[in-house]
This record gives C-alpha cells, sequence and structure tokens, in this order.
C-alpha cells in the first residue's frame, strides 16, 4: 500500500525560503555548503531550523507604519569624521529602506492620495479668506438692527441671528479645490 500522505516535516527549497522569509537562491547556497540537512531534494525543516536558528532573514511588511523600528535598518547611517564606514550590509539596508519609501510615496501620489502640501495650503487658505470675510462682516450687518434694539436680550438674540446666517452662507460655499490647486491631476472633485 503506497503512502499519499504529504510529509510536513519536509519542504522544497521555494517553499522553505517563504517560511524563513528568504530567497531560494539563499537557501540553496546553505543546502549546497551542507549548512542545513536535505534528504533527497527536500529540505528538512525540523533539522534546518534547528541548525539555522531563528530566521536570519525577515519580510518587511508591505506598509509600516511611520513611526515602527522594526521597518528600518537597526543602526543609525550617521557616521562622523573619524569613525569608521558602516558595513556593507548596513549601508544597503539603509539605501533600500529609502529606495522603498521613495517608491511608496511615489505610488500613493500618483493614485491620489498624496497631494503637495502647497496646493493644500493654497485650498486652506481660501477656506480661512473665505470665514475670515464673512466673520468680518458681521460688525456692519448686526450694527443697524442692535441700534434698534432696547433691551440685552434682544441685542443678543439679533447678534446670535447674524452669526447663524454668516455661518450658514459659508457652510453653504463651495470651494472649488481643482481649480485652486492649479488644474492638480491627482485631485478629483468631490461629487455633488
Amino acid at each position: 500500500m503506497v503512502n499519499n500522505q504529504v510529509d510536513v516535516t519536509t519542504m522544497t527549497r521555494a517553499a522553505y525560503a517563504r517560511h524563513r522569509g528568504c530567497s531560494r537562491a539563499y537557501v540553496s547556497k546553505l543546502a549546497q555548503a551542507g549548512r542545513i540537512p536535505m534528504i533527497g531534494d527536500l529540505v528538512d525543516v525540523d533539522a534546518a531550523d534547528a541548525a539555522l536558528g531563528p530566521p536570519a532573514c525577515r519580510v518587511l511588511p508591505l506598509e509600516p507604519s511611520a513611526t515602527s523600528a522594526e521597518s528600518r535598518p537597526e543602526q543609525p547611517l550617521e557616521v562622523g569624521p573619524g569613525d569608521a564606514p558602516p558595513a556593507y550590509a548596513v549601508s544597503r539596508a539603509w539605501r533600500e529602506y529609502y529606495a522603498a519609501t521613495d517608491a511608496r510615496l511615489d505610488c500613493r501620489e500618483r493614485s491620489g492620495q498624496l497631494v503637495p502640501a502647497d496646493q493644500i495650503e493654497a485650498f486652506l487658505n481660501a477656506i480661512f479668506s473665505h470665514v475670515r470675510q464673512g466673520v468680518l462682516t458681521l460688525p456692519s450687518r448686526a450694527a443697524p438692527k442692535v441700534h434698534d434694539a432696547k433691551t440685552i436680550p434682544q441685542i443678543e438674540r439679533i447678534i446670535l441671528s447674524d452669526c447663524k446666517e454668516v455661518l450658514k452662507e459659508i457652510s453653504e460655499t463651495r470651494i472649488d479645490f481643482v481649480a485652486i490647486a492649479g488644474g492638480c491631476p491627482f485631485v478629483r472633485p468631490r461629487p455633488d
């Protein structure tokens, strides 16, 4: 009788590379050097893990948080005038970290998830200018009405009513971000 069960203690070199979080070529080099036990063309997983210890290669998450220490290389890259240059592996890790960060930012910018800061600043300036203009019109709106009022509660109602009118006008005004942003191709107008 033939046993058709798959032995989970053995893996192909590619599967073991995924298990360890490193490349298949690295696993092949370890196998050729005799550092990991093989059963035919398959890697003996338990024995190889015992021989290698915890995984030396680690796959970084696709979206590390901005403050995640585990997504950055471990040593700082700054080198002083009397310091020895950093090891090649550390330099390469920093280079790849920054390249991945740049690629992630470029992708987000192309997909419209990021907008240049100067365009956001222009948009916010337009909003603040509109709000300021509305607030500055309050005295001229309320003055003629308040002049005829006789009691403090009447004055308060007039001022409150005018404040509500100005706030309603401000909230109903639509500011076209695309026009302010100079026709930015990354920004899509909000549907009404």
